[in-house]
């Protein structure tokens, strides 16, 4: 091709090491087995490269330097090589650069080619015939530097991760052919990062299959990278059936596939990761999310929580039609609910209505604040504090599939609304086997003073929690739970006190009363 027989001389310690592409691996992916061990047909293409520059490198002070290079101390690093040309090319050639980071600066012969600040990006860089030096050594020189890191990349590194190739023109064409099909956005969508298990950024294909076999075990098509994959890992994929997706701002249903050394700084999300670092599942596993980066998608949220806000609103203007003279009460009650246990047991007698509207008013309250804490929780990824006693517990098996608001609203009040239910129903029996006239109501009403007005502001904290900035998150979350445990602890004291009031129950029977039926049932979920 160059008009005389062109040959490369490589300076190095071993052969020239041929990349993979995987070709034949044929089917799509619904036609994908569950198992890894099933195996995959495919051939060996030699990628085309007139020559690999694979060394020996070696540092300014003259220290070697293999390849793959990846150092997470150093923040600055020069390597240099040497290579030499039998002629003097006819035609202009490229550098071909893979996984070069963080900011890479190339010099050839002294000569400086350019600063490529976008990690882990293949570089092509053209290699002018008078810039080369036939039948002597030329001398290739890469900078390496750590710079500011880029959104959802890993925390910055230095790193070669493979020796550069040296192409012509037709080459290069072939090199630059993305295999991979890709679309603008889709509903479903793995966040990717070329992360492997046994060897870091290092393509290796028995961690690339380990690392997609979740999305062909369910069967999931379209995948996003967080950062620029290896060639290897994108012809792979585009050969097992997946599909690039362009954006995933417009998706409904995310998830980040596998655990990597992100950069905190760089993520304008939590990630809630399947796969951890050791190939392990974690209690995110086939959980998704949705994306708050886009203007939509944000205003579809605060829609969402305004209409949750208004709850406590509506309830005290529903309490003020019903029974004004309760709603002007309501500050002497939280300050001495004592008075009014048997004022408000006598008058709700006459007045059933009340009682269920304000036990209506109640539950949405209790399931509004529950909601709002349960999407702080998954968006700052803090399933802890749900699985309190266990590894998964109850509540966090009822609310970690849910990925709306009103999804956990509802399934929330749905199940209060049981409690209570049930809750009732066995004090009309108890009642009526221990002949305790008006038990049961007698229990809703001590249930109402306990509650009211505290229930009506339990959401306004977890509302501060929300919108609070990271570095102050602390106080309102503070706040929130100083509020519910004066909220519980009120309530108690409420039902310690009542029980001899209005039943004449005694010290041990009050004690197991409330331990069954207002503290246990709240324990066993966590």
């Amino acid at each position: 091709m160059f008009g005389c027989s062109l040959f490369f001389r490589v300076h190095s310690l071993c052969p020239l090491i041929t990349c993979m592409l995987w070709a034949c691996l044929g089917g799509s992916l619904r036609a994908m087995p569950d198992s890894l061990e099933t195996a995959y047909p495919f051939s060996l293409l030699q990628t085309p490269r007139l020559a690999t520059l694979e060394g020996p490198w070696y540092e300014e002070d003259g220290k070697l330097r293999e390849i793959p290079l990846m150092d997470t101390r150093l923040k600055q690093l020069a390597v240099y090589t040497h290579f030499q040309l039998d002629c003097l090319p006819p035609d202009t050639l490229f550098l071909y650069l893979q996984g070069a980071g963080w900011q890479v600066e190339v010099e050839l012969n002294e000569r400086y080619l350019g600063v490529f600040d976008h990690p882990l990006q293949v570089q092509h860089i053209p290699l002018l015939a008078q810039w080369l030096r036939p039948h002597q050594p030329n001398q290739l020189k890469i900078n390496l530097t750590v710079a500011k890191g880029r959104p959802f990349h890993p925390t910055p590194f230095l790193s070669m991760l493979y020796p550069p190739l040296l192409v012509d023109k037709d080459q290069l064409r072939v090199l630059k052919q993305n295999p991979l099909p890709r679309v603008a956005a889709a509903d479903t969508v793995a966040l990717v990062a070329p992360y492997y298990r046994s060897h870091a950024y290092c393509f290796d294909l028995a961690d690339a299959y380990r690392l997609l076999h979740p999305l062909i075990k369910h069967r999931i098509r379209h995948i996003f990278f967080l950062y620029p994959p290896d060639r290897q890992l994108r012809a792979l994929c585009a050969q097992l059936g997946f599909v690039e997706v362009e954006s995933f701002d417009e998706g409904n249903h995310l998830f980040f596939l596998n655990e990597y050394p992100y950069d905190p700084a760089c993520m304008d999300l939590v990630p809630n990761f399947w796969i951890d670092k050791s190939g392990y599942r974690t209690a995110d596993y086939h959980s998704f999310f949705q994306p708050l980066r886009t203007n939509a998608a944000r205003l579809r949220l605060h829609y969402s929580i305004s209409w949750v806000v208004l709850i406590p609103l509506l309830g005290l203007l529903l309490i003020k039609i019903l029974n004004p003279g309760f709603f002007y009460a309501m500050p002497a009650i939280l300050l001495k609910p004592k008075l009014f246990i048997d004022h408000f047991s006598d008058a709700s007698y006459s007045n059933l209505a009340l009682i269920w509207a304000l036990q209506l008013i109640k539950l949405l309250c209790l399931a509004g604040t529950v909601a709002l804490f349960i999407l702080y929780i998954k968006t700052e990824h803090q399933w802890e504090l749900l699985n309190a006693f266990r590894e998964q517990s109850l509540a966090y098996r009822l609310f970690q599939p849910v990925n709306t608001l009103w999804g956990v609203f509802f399934r929330t009040a749905l199940v209060l609304m049981l409690f209570y239910v049930g809750r009732h129903l066995l004090n009309s029996l108890l009642g009526y086997i221990f002949r305790i006239k008006g038990m049961a109501l007698g229990m809703l009403n001590l249930d109402l003073v306990g509650s009211y007005p505290l229930v009506l502001a339990l959401m306004l904290p977890v509302i501060l929690l929300l919108f609070a900035q990271e570095q102050w998150a602390i106080l309102p979350l503070l706040l929130a739970s100083g509020t519910a445990l004066l909220y519980i602890v009120r309530k108690l004291y409420v039902f310690f006190m009542g029980l001899e009031r209005l039943f004449s129950f005694s010290f041990t029977v009050k004690i197991l009363y409330i331990c069954a039926l207002n503290i246990i049932p709240y324990i066993i979920w966590f």
